[in-house]
């Protein structure tokens, strides 16, 4: 028995089990709200941080490095399944 098969085993035993469609769009749904909190919460932070101090901080890296991340995923995916 391989190491995934004891570890798809040991996480059935713990009560998870295959996902079906269902619960896969709820995990998709709470991912975007998540990515949109997460991406709201740096962006006003990165602003507060630029009117307070005048300069970008660590938070305006994290912010745009995300966002960057995002953009590139976004049209990979896009043009990899040609929508």
């Amino acid at each position: 028995m391989s190491f995934f098969q004891k570890l798809g085993s040991f996480f059935q035993k713990l009560g998870f089990e295959k996902s079906d469609e269902r619960a896969v769009l709820i995990g998709a749904y709470s991912l975007r709200i998540t990515a949109l909190y997460t991406t709201i919460f740096l962006f006003v932070w990165t602003v507060v941080g630029f009117i307070s101090t005048g300069r970008l901080g660590i938070q305006s890296v994290a912010f745009f490095s995300s966002q960057a991340v995002y953009w590139f995923s976004y049209g990979y995916y896009q043009k990899k399944f040609g929508g």
